[in-house]
């Protein structure tokens, strides 16, 4: 059986090492020299100028590779404090791996290792799998819904056994909620540790069925979710992998060793770090149903719920956006006289990521276009749900978002 500590030491170097790998794949995104606008967490937030967005970039590289090396509580501290200065310069980099690597180090960063009597090793390996049951439960909950059976289901039918439309599978839709279903079972059978053995494998075959899909949709799958669904695989074995021991949400104080009270009673404490995870990654999901909470944070993942974004270009603007971004054109043109850009597209071409799903960034990006003197006339906005249709779309222009 794996002991504790390398199952904490393993964790935190497998979280760095792809959280390293996911910004390498993805450099453009972590530059604010590009033509896919930048989105701050405020516009009048002031962005760094190059060089010294490379600067802190390369700075954040090395601080990881420290990390990596050794295990510097402070040193963490500081990797995570650039990491937050190059997050909150623009919200395209909240990517969910980003989000997911972060929650697994928080723990590592702030929970003081103290007395060799300490719970604070366990405190950390709870953490980790408070985390990852949290990921699966949301992930499988939000795809219940139409949009996963009618577009996600039989687009990975298709590519991933070259399945024709006509056929059976296609037909049975009701199939299609056997995927989300399966990832509610290994959130809920991942915290018992009867079913825990099988949910293990149940996460690692759900991973391999995710990169089968992946390699199978070449560039357009979103390939830097690859490591990612590596990075998951290791964290369920290092997490729960011959780990009989329950999950606790509250740690027992000895009275004995309670100087604040002569009284013996018992006393129980939990860490902040703690139950800040658990609120993050079990209740926090809920205030998405409510548009309370992004979807990323969310875990909601490829389930086809969310709003893309088509930007109608024409006349003067025409020619300058299709000298810079004409490889994004979008098949369906509905912009008379014009063309279509696909920021889906154009995001994942240029950035190597999906773009952040949420309306404030959709209406940050208008307003870079928007911007331009005497040719806002020239744009209108499309936010639309797959699989897109006349009844699932709104038109938008630059005076009214």
């Amino acid at each position: 059986m794996l002991a504790n500590e390398n199952r904490l030491t393993s964790l935190r170097r497998v979280a760095l090492f792809f959280l390293l790998i996911g910004i390498g794949m993805s450099l453009n995104l972590w530059m604010n020299q590009r033509l896919f606008p930048l989105i701050p967490i405020h516009p009048d937030f002031p962005v760094l100028p190059s060089p010294v967005d490379v600067i802190l970039l390369v700075l954040f590289a090395v601080s990881i590779l420290g990390n990596i090396v050794i295990y510097n509580r402070k040193l963490l501290i500081i990797s995570l404090g650039l990491l937050l200065l190059l997050l909150v310069q623009d919200q395209m980099r909240w990517q969910p791996w980003v989000y997911t690597y972060s929650l697994i180090l928080l723990p590592f960063a702030f929970l003081k290792e103290e007395k060799k009597t300490s719970q604070t090793g366990l405190w950390k390996l709870r953490c980790a799998q408070v985390v990852l049951i949290g990921i699966y439960l949301w992930s499988g909950i939000n795809k219940l819904n139409p949009g996963f059976t009618e577009v996600t289901y039989p687009l990975m039918l298709s590519k991933l056994f070259g399945l024709a439309e006509g056929s059976n599978l296609h037909g049975a839709k009701w199939l299609g909620y056997l995927i989300p279903i399966t990832e509610i079972a290994v959130g809920v059978g991942l915290y018992f540790v009867r079913t825990r053995k099988i949910m293990i494998w149940g996460a690692i075959f759900t991973h391999l069925i995710i990169i089968a899909y992946l390699f199978s949709m070449g560039e357009h799958g979103n390939p830097i979710v690859i490591p990612w669904n590596l990075a998951m695989i290791v964290f369920v074995l290092l997490a729960f992998f011959q780990n009989n021991n329950d999950i606790q949400f509250r740690e027992k104080i000895d009275p004995k060793k309670n100087r604040k009270s002569k009284v013996e009673s018992i006393k129980y404490a939990t860490p902040w770090v703690f139950i800040l995870l658990l609120v993050l990654t079990w209740l926090m999901p809920l205030l998405r149903f409510a548009d309370k909470w992004d979807n990323y944070p969310s875990f909601n993942l490829y389930s086809d719920n969310i709003q893309y974004l088509y930007i109608g270009v024409r006349g003067e603007a025409l020619a300058e956006v299709e000298s810079n971004l004409g490889d994004y054109f979008a098949e369906t043109n509905l912009m008379q006289e014009g063309n279509t850009l696909d920021v889906f597209s154009w995001s994942l071409g240029e950035l190597n990521v999906p773009v952040y799903p949420e309306e404030r960034v959709y209406k940050s990006i208008a307003r870079h276009f928007c911007s331009q003197p005497n040719k806002s006339d020239n744009y209108m906005f499309i936010t639309y749900q797959l699989p897109f249709s006349a009844d699932n779309y709104e038109v938008h222009r630059c005076e009214s978002w």
